[in-house]
């Protein structure tokens, strides 16, 4: 089995001529939410479920426990940003420009949130080394 970004983008692929006698080993990922799954009038992660009648209460209610869960003290958190990122790090998903964002939304006097790692020792160095010299 092998599989591609997206059931439309393996549909499109699958008659060329390299994979056609193979076609029916390949799956699309659908890539994004799931809404059915990540709903916020349902999700039982969140703190609080909202819609857009309530959607600011709901995200600085969301915003407010990540900051609980992680320990981040010390910081008012209306009106300021926090820029989450999970990734592979590698230089592929633009480690460059993760750094970049992660500076820029400190500058900006906000909060950078990042879960991932990197199979490369210098990449994981270079993070590991960033999230020292910001605590």
């Amino acid at each position: 089995k092998f599989t591609t970004v997206s059931p439309s983008y393996a549909f499109e692929i699958g008659g060329h001529g390299a994979i056609a006698a193979d076609s029916h080993k390949l799956r699309g990922v659908i890539n994004g939410i799931d809404p059915d799954i990540w709903d916020p009038e349902t999700d039982m992660f969140l703190p609080v479920h909202y819609s857009s009648a309530n959607v600011v209460a709901g995200k600085a209610a969301a915003k407010q426990e990540v900051r609980n869960r992680l320990g981040l003290s010390g910081w008012q958190a209306e009106n300021k940003p926090m820029v989450g990122v999970v990734s592979r790090l590698t230089g592929q998903k633009g480690v460059p420009l993760i750094k970049h964002a992660a500076w820029r939304t400190l500058d900006r006097g906000g909060q950078f949130v990042l879960l991932g790692s990197a199979p490369d020792p210098k990449i994981q160095s270079d993070f590991n080394a960033l999230a020292n010299n910001l605590q």
